[in-house]
């Protein structure tokens, strides 16, 4: 929203961090995206697919259209399918699998939109690297999709597209999925809420994810809250910038009430930004804070649910100054402004650019302490970082496959983005925080 030049980029802060793992659930989008893979496998075989990409989807929530940028779920489905097909794979007759392919389409084009016969053509006609080596390649064909938030089935429903070199037509794959909608996915829709521990427990007391869901879910479709005023809210967020003060955040007017927000005002360059966190309840809670789709710790890019945490005590005040990339030492790359045109924010460009996001997390069920930890299907994002240390000793989708599945037993990626110059940040002291519950979200878009 800044509709202005800039945006942010990495630096870090004072607090406690935590990591802890979700317990499974079989009904995630990860999970049942996986299970469609010999599917979507046979779809390619069946149209004699050498090389395939991947773009952004479109999304809905509610009763809204279809738009290429809802939020980041946009590109998150990208990543997930994307990831799903090179662990599918068969090494010994491999696809041809285009990295990103949004991304670079973006960079040559700017907007560039496969809804249109014209869009799709030139998309065809571009090259893009491979996931492997240093060749470019012309796609046979691209996978994307159409995901809808139904807020009132509580369901959401993914519907796998794809257009080829021959008839150059959007067609419906007739592979589709549902599964339950989840707090998670709202956030990564742009939706905001707030709920109170007490809600979150049902009527034994207990702590439900499917409970808290629907809480949240019916919250978005009949009472979206203004998560800045909201009486209830746990965490305060501020946009600082030194020598200058506060930002002002207001309603998003295209989606009022919707609970997520823009900043009247643009960064400049040399701006020194800074958020902070106040605590405002008696309670200690844990906080996730992404910008531009990345963790502030670790530069994960998760779920927030599966994200280390900061931790905050009671009516503590952080100061987030960018992302810590370790636990000490020069740990720090701070936050930094860049002019517009060094990245592109519109068309298939990553939805999470010009986006921070607040995640905020109550103490569930103390028994959970008991529980055993499992990992859980994910294949949402890529560890960059590692990816552009490793990436010149991958020869092969064999290379590639085995690259990647380690990965994905629990967690994902880094992103492209961050400052190489790294400076002394606070030493982080690790803390158990014993089953999260997602219970607030604030999404801001900073540029628009």
């Amino acid at each position: 929203m800044f509709p202005s030049t800039c945006w942010l980029r990495p630096l870090l802060c004072l607090g406690v961090a935590i990591f802890l793992v979700a317990p499974a659930r079989a009904d995630s989008l990860d999970f049942a995206l996986s299970t469609k893979n010999k599917a979507i496998l046979r779809y390619l075989q069946n149209k004699n697919v050498e090389t395939v990409g991947v773009l952004k989807f479109q999304a809905s929530v509610g009763s809204e259209k279809p738009r290429l940028d809802v939020g980041p779920i946009n590109s998150v489905m990208a990543e997930r399918l994307e990831t799903v097909l090179i662990l599918g794979t068969d090494p010994a007759h491999p696809l041809n699998i285009i990295r990103d392919a949004s991304s670079h389409a973006a960079a040559q084009k700017g907007n560039l939109d496969y809804r249109d016969a014209t869009g799709r053509k030139e998309l065809l006609d571009l090259s893009y690297p491979l996931v492997f080596g240093e060749k470019s390649v012309k796609p046979d064909l691209f996978l994307t999709g159409l995901v809808h938030l139904d807020l009132k089935a509580l369901k959401t429903k993914v519907t796998l597209l794809a257009f080829d070199n021959k008839s150059k037509a959007l067609e419906d794959t007739g592979i589709r999925f549902e599964v339950p909608l989840d707090r998670s996915t709202l956030a990564d829709a742009g939706r905001g809420f707030v709920l109170t521990r007490e809600q979150l427990m049902d009527k034994r007391g207990a702590f439900d994810e499917h409970f808290g869901d629907e809480l949240a879910a019916n919250q978005v479709q009949n009472n979206p809250v203004t998560v800045l005023k909201s009486p209830n809210k746990l965490v305060a967020m501020k946009i600082l910038i030194e020598g200058k003060g506060e930002m002002e955040m207001v309603d998003d007017e295209s989606h009022p009430g919707a609970g997520y927000f823009r900043t009247p005002r643009k960064f400049e360059l040399g701006d020194k930004v800074r958020i902070q966190l106040t605590n405002l309840t008696d309670r200690v809670l844990a906080v996730v804070v992404k910008v531009n789709g990345m963790n502030t710790l670790y530069e994960q890019k998760l779920d927030a649910i599966n994200c280390s945490k900061w931790v905050l005590d009671a009516k503590q005040t952080l100061t987030i100054k960018g992302f810590y990339l370790s636990d000490d030492g020069k740990n720090l790359a701070p936050f930094k402004v860049i002019p517009e045109e060094e990245f592109v924010a519109k068309g298939l460009a990553d939805s999470s650019m010009g986006t921070i996001s607040m995640h905020v997390f109550v103490k569930g069920d103390e028994k959970a302490k008991e529980a055993k930890v499992v990992a859980r299907a994910v294949v949402r994002g890529y560890p960059l970082r590692k990816w552009e240390e490793e990436k010149t000793k991958l020869a092969s989708m064999k290379d590639v496959k085995a690259f990647f599945q380690p990965l994905y037993k629990v967690f994902g990626r880094n992103i492209l983005f961050r400052d190489d110059q790294l400076v002394e940040g606070a030493k982080l002291v690790t803390e158990n925080f014993w089953d999260p519950q997602e219970a607030q979200v604030l999404f801001l878009r900073y540029h628009r």
